[in-house]
């Protein structure tokens, strides 16, 4: 088959149609379209006060954290369905139950509220 060049032209033209149309577009690539939020509190298990820094992981998404002076964080945009918070703060140990992570399930626009996690001064 030859081509010639009014061929090619029209093919490219067809093609710019298509993915303009949306025969060819992905408006996510990542195959996500829905997210949720998820909040929590990060106390010390012994005087209660609000950990100052940590480091929360869901998936790829990681974010360090400065909770608020009541130890209150928010995740953002986490994909929905079920999902594992793992969390990590220099000098604290988590619970034995939540050493594996803490499961959650997240709802399109939802917000899923953890409650308050203690986490265990590490004592020397």
């Amino acid at each position: 088959m030859t081509f010639t060049k009014l061929s090619r032209t029209a093919f490219a033209a067809a093609l710019i149609a298509a993915a303009t149309l949306g025969g060819c577009s992905n408006p996510n690539p990542n195959g996500v379209t829905d997210t949720g939020t998820i909040t929590g509190r990060l106390v010390d298990a012994n005087s209660q006060a609000a950990i100052a820094q940590a480091q929360l992981r869901v998936g790829t998404i990681v974010q360090n954290v400065s909770p608020n002076d009541k130890g209150g964080f928010t995740l953002n945009n986490v994909p929905i369905g079920q999902q594992t918070v793992y969390i990590t703060a220099i000098g604290y140990t988590l619970p034995p139950e939540d050493q594996g992570g803490i499961s959650v399930i997240v709802q399109s626009g939802q917000n899923s509220d953890l409650g308050v996690i203690q986490l265990t001064p590490n004592v020397p």
